[in-house]
C-alpha cells in the first residue's frame, strides 16, 4: 500500500517540481472525536 501512495506523490512532484506534499499514511480508523488507532475502555 506504501509503494501506492510514494508513487502517486513523485508523479505529483515530477508534474509540478514546487509543490509542496505532507501525507499521512496511517491506516487505522479515527473515531467520531478524532483519535486514531485503538480505544481501550477502562
Amino acid at each position: 500500500m506504501m509503494v501506492l501512495f510514494k508513487g502517486a506523490i513523485r508523479s505529483l512532484k515530477k508534474e509540478i517540481p514546487g509543490l509542496g506534499v505532507i501525507s499521512d499514511v496511517a491506516l487505522d480508523p479515527f473515531t467520531l472525536h478524532g483519535q486514531d488507532g485503538s480505544l481501550i475502555k477502562r
